[in-house]
């Protein structure tokens, strides 16, 4: 009897040894399994994608890099962190997250691009890195000296991002003597001018004493982008109603060439005069002509009108 109860109880030993072994090592392989799942390559970057929030605070418990690189053979993951790829897909709790767990702000991908730079098109995140403390003056320099444009933040915002990026840069305290600031204000007056006026305005004020020489450019490309009220601050500034450009275009004749009706208008009142002539003799009329073809139909005539009435006569648009 003792001897079948010893046997019963070695049994139950061995099963109870065995159960624990076989729970150990399933353990083991579910953790295993999860910490892979959690933080294998590029497992961060997707987690963010998804907004996997509790996703992502356990990846970071479990030791993933918040500031690791992730690449792919479609080149959408070019060296892009998972802050990046919040960003991009407008996470703000899990950029939050990131940032508080050490997220480099001022990171770039392979193509120089940061987190800032998708921001500029996404005016919360924006906001929100501009206020973690990312940089508004971002510029980098190309290998022939001059500035990569096309990565620098403050140059999308200004071309590219509309009002609010605009003004969130200027809250910033981005520098107006920055390169990327001064030529992205140009750009920007020349092709949205007339959908952004109002902040690239503030935004001339903001430069004033950092536009390097390049006050009569910007008036050029205000006038020709349809921006009056920036065209109407660069007056104040004391810049020439007819300041000639580099082919002796005044800025008549680019507000004649965009179109910009009350660019002109505003011009002429300050004492624009229509008789003037570009290196080639050609008059803002033959402007308004050569440009018309790229214009709305009635911007071309109110813009006839408006130099007709100041000239006293009409002429072919």
């Amino acid at each position: 009897m003792n001897m079948w109860m010893g046997n019963r109880n070695a049994r139950a030993r061995a099963v109870l040894v065995a159960c624990a072994a076989a729970l150990t090592i399933a353990l083991v392989c579910v953790g295993a399994l999860w910490t892979w799942v959690r933080i294998a390559p590029e497992r961060l970057h997707r987690l963010a994608q998804e907004g996997d929030l509790s996703g992502i605070r356990f990846a970071l418990w479990l030791g993933a890099d918040c500031n690791s690189k992730a690449w792919d053979d479609s080149g959408y993951w070019g060296g892009i962190s998972p802050l990046m790829v919040a960003v991009e897909w407008e996470q703000p709790e899990i950029v939050a997250l990131l940032l508080d767990a050490g997220a480099d702000i001022e990171a770039s991908d392979a193509l120089g691009q940061t987190a800032l730079y998708r921001a500029v098109l996404r005016p919360a995140m924006l906001k929100t890195l501009l206020e973690r403390g990312a940089s508004p003056n971002r510029c980098e320099s190309a290998p022939d000296g001059g500035a990569r444009l096309a990565v620098s933040p403050v140059y999308v915002a200004l071309t590219e991002g509309g009002e609010e990026s605009i003004r969130a840069f200027l809250r910033a305290g981005v520098d107006p003597r920055s390169k990327c600031f001064v030529l992205g204000l140009y750009d920007g007056l020349l092709r949205h001018g007339r959908s952004t006026d109002a902040a690239l305005a503030e935004a001339l004020v903001h430069a004033r004493e950092g536009m390097e020489g390049m006050e009569v450019d910007l008036l050029h490309a205000a006038a020709e982008g349809g921006a009056e009220r920036s065209c109407r601050a660069l007056l104040d500034m004391g810049v020439a109603v007819d300041a000639r450009g580099r082919m002796g275009q005044t800025p008549l004749m680019c507000a004649a060439r965009g179109g910009s009706s009350e660019v002109a208008r505003l011009l002429l009142e300050r004492g624009a005069d229509i008789a003037l002539v570009d290196n080639a003799g050609l008059d803002a009329f033959r402007y308004l002509g050569d440009a018309a073809s790229g214009i709305p139909a009635d911007r071309v005539e109110e813009t006839n009108r408006v130099l007709a009435r100041a000239s006293g006569e009409a002429k072919p648009g």
